[in-house]
């Protein structure tokens, strides 16, 4: 069955990358008033591994002693599922591998979860899954002293989220 040019898969994840660009306004002006850290909007966030291949992160910025900030953001709301813990591992092994193939540089790395309301009334069980268990991941990102930075999302984004994981579970809608 072939799908109408007005048919839209529920699936896409407009409704997270908006989040997460919402996310990134907010933390990046907390991040210049409290860890001296600009974040650059206007980049591309792709980055060369060496002459093998490229990886993109959700942001890049640089703080006030001059290190390179490299990022990813996690927008989630209930139950930490194993797919999105491999997720967030696979976005810990890139901010890794790119870190030590360019160690002449000095880096700062970052994990933002979005989770939870600012009102502390949703579960943020994804961010405490990652800081608090003795999972490999959470001492992964402890090791490699990862900056791990809950963010609440707003009763907006909290339901748009909402909706949209609904949504995704529906499929494709006609």
């Amino acid at each position: 069955m072939e799908q109408s040019n007005e048919s839209k898969h529920l699936s896409r994840s407009d409704v997270q990358q908006k989040i997460e660009s919402n996310i990134i306004d907010r933390v990046s002006g907390r991040f210049s008033r409290d860890f001296g850290i600009t974040i650059n909007r206007d980049q591309n966030n792709e980055l060369k591994l060496m002459e093998r291949g490229k990886i993109k992160v959700d942001f890049i910025g640089v703080d006030g002693d001059g290190k390179t900030v490299l990022g990813e953001i996690f927008v989630r709301q209930g139950k930490f599922l194993p797919a999105q813990r491999h997720k967030i591992a696979s976005d810990v092994l890139k901010l890794i591998t790119y870190s030590k193939l360019y160690r002449e540089k000095e880096f700062r790395l970052f994990i933002i979860i979005g989770c939870g309301r600012d009102d502390g009334s949703a579960d943020n069980s994804v961010f405490k899954d990652l800081d608090d268990s003795n999972s490999w991941l959470s001492e992964a990102i402890k090791v490699w002293n990862i900056k791990l930075i809950q963010e609440p999302l707003t009763d907006e984004e909290f339901n748009d989220l909402e909706a949209a994981v609904s949504n995704q579970k529906k499929g494709t809608r006609n």
